[in-house]
């Protein structure tokens, strides 16, 4: 699968230069999902435009103000606006629903990756064409292992940190944002089961008994016997050395005696 750089994407920093927030967010260990309500190409303009408008007489704003990290079009598509290490505006905390926002005082943006997905609610629902979702779910995985290889450690695979835009602004979104059949169950199954199974020790015929995901082989040592001199040990040693037994040492412990 391939993530496509939006227009002067910069990976230090990002696309969207007045639309980010350049202070180095906390650890995005949140995953956020949109819909677009708007289909491409426009809403890709949109999202990284960072043109001022007049909004009232002699006041200039940004006219989107708003942005995220990653958008994935009904084609299979996937651009990246953002990098990781920055924040963006697509997460604004009112009266949420998800248990994680409501006990951070932090605001989203700045732990959360946000993903929007190309589609319009009243026409989808929410729904993602077969190659939408097939892009969306690589996305997830891409973002988990992005994030364990940052951050040295597991990224939680569950709604408690999968969440719908709705549940961060219950107020403005309601459940239209990405929507009621927006494919919450499938997404979570897939997203568990891969989880676990690159986290389980596989037989591998080829390569060895006992192979991870990784490549990884695990070996299993055997402890020949315990010895009171040192002498007696090495002798020991020697012996399976002869043996053929090449990746042996001698290791020392007090053990206190019964």
């Amino acid at each position: 699968m391939e993530i496509k750089k939006a227009e002067n994407y910069n990976g230090k920093i990002s696309t969207l230069r007045r639309n980010t927030t350049f202070k180095t967010p906390q650890k995005w260990d949140v995953i956020v999902n949109h819909i677009t309500e708007g289909l491409m190409p426009g809403t890709l303009n949109w999202l990284t435009n960072v043109k001022k408008v007049e909004t009232s007489p002699g006041e200039l704003h940004y006219a989107a103000e708003v942005s995220c990290h990653f958008l994935v079009t009904r084609k299979g598509e996937i651009y990246q606006l953002a990098d990781l290490h920055h924040g963006t505006w697509h997460a604004l905390k009112r009266s949420p629903s998800a248990r994680i926002v409501k006990e951070r005082s932090a605001p989203p943006n700045l732990y959360t990756v946000g993903i929007e997905h190309e589609g319009v609610h009243k026409e989808t629902q929410g729904r993602l064409t077969a190659a939408q979702y097939e892009a969306t779910l690589w996305l997830h995985k891409y973002i988990i292992e992005q994030y364990e290889a940052t951050y040295k450690e597991p990224f939680l695979v569950d709604r408690d940190h999968i969440l719908g835009h709705y549940e961060v602004d219950t107020v403005n979104r309601s459940i239209t944002d990405p929507g009621r059949e927006f494919p919450w169950e499938e997404l979570l199954t897939d997203l568990i089961k891969w989880d676990k199974e690159r986290k389980t020790v596989k037989q591998d015929p080829k390569n060895g008994p006992y192979v991870n995901d990784k490549g990884e082989r695990l070996w299993f040592r055997v402890l020949a016997g315990s010895y009171k001199t040192r002498a007696e040990a090495e002798a020991a040693l020697k012996e399976l050395e002869s043996k053929g037994f090449k990746d042996s040492w001698l290791m020392a412990a007090y053990v206190k005696e019964k």
